[in-house]
C-alpha cells in the first residue's frame, strides 16, 4: 500500500503523521459534485515505502523533507520545518522533526535513522532500556514519562499506583 501527500486513490492511504506535518487534509474518494468541483483525476498508486507527490509522482518516503526537491512540483519539501522544530520534537539529520519520545525507541521515525543514533546502551542484564520504567508485573516496559501521568499504560496498572493525584 502506498502513502500519499495529496488526494489518495486506489490502495494509497493518507499518512496521518505526514498529513499533519504538511497540513494536507486527508482525502477520501471524490465523486463529481455538480457545479462546485470538477472530477478529480485518478492518482497512480505508489509502491510501499513511497509517497505520492501532489502532482501524482511517486518518490521514496525518505525523500520527504530532506532538503532536496524530489517531486517536480516541490510538494515533498513544502510545509517542512525549515530548520526549526517544536520544543517537544527532535530535529533529524535530514531536517524532519519527530517527537522526542520517539528518539531511541528502536524505530526509524526520521527515515534516515538519525533518531536512533547515539543512544545510550541498555544497562547489562536490565529488563528495560535506560529511558523506560518496568511495570510491577516484570513483563512490560513503558517510557518513564508514562509513569504517574494519569493514564494507565501497564497491563497490571502498576504505573499509576502510589502516584499523587493531579490538582489544579
Amino acid at each position: 500500500m502506498g502513502v500519499c501527500l495529496g488526494p489518495c486513490r486506489g490502495d494509497a492511504v493518507a499518512d496521518p503523521q505526514l498529513s499533519r506535518e504538511f497540513n494536507v487534509p486527508e482525502y477520501e474518494d471524490y465523486g463529481f459534485v455538480p457545479e462546485t468541483r470538477p472530477l478529480v483525476p485518478t492518482v497512480p498508486t505508489c509502491a510501499p515505502g513511497q509517497a505520492t507527490c501532489r502532482n501524482g509522482e511517486c518518490v521514496d518516503r525518505t525523500a520527504i523533507c530532506d532538503g532536496k526537491m524530489d517531486c517536480s512540483d516541490g510538494s515533498d519539501e513544502s510545509g517542512c520545518s525549515d530548520g526549526r522544530c517544536e520544543p517537544n520534537q527532535f530535529r533529524c539529520t535530514n531536517g524532519r522533526c519527530v517527537l522526542k519520545t520517539w528518539r531511541c525507541d528502536s524505530d526509524d521515525d526520521c527515515g534516515d535513522n538519525s533518531d536512533e543514533e547515539n543512544c545510550e546502551p541498555n544497562p547489562p542484564g536490565a529488563p528495560c532500556r535506560y529511558d523506560e520504567w518496568q511495570c510491577p508485573s516484570g513483563d512490560q516496559c513503558i517510557p518513564k514519562s508514562f509513569q504517574c501521568d494519569g493514564e494507565v499504560d501497564c497491563q497490571d496498572q502498576g504505573d499509576e499506583i502510589g502516584c499523587s493525584k493531579f490538582k489544579l
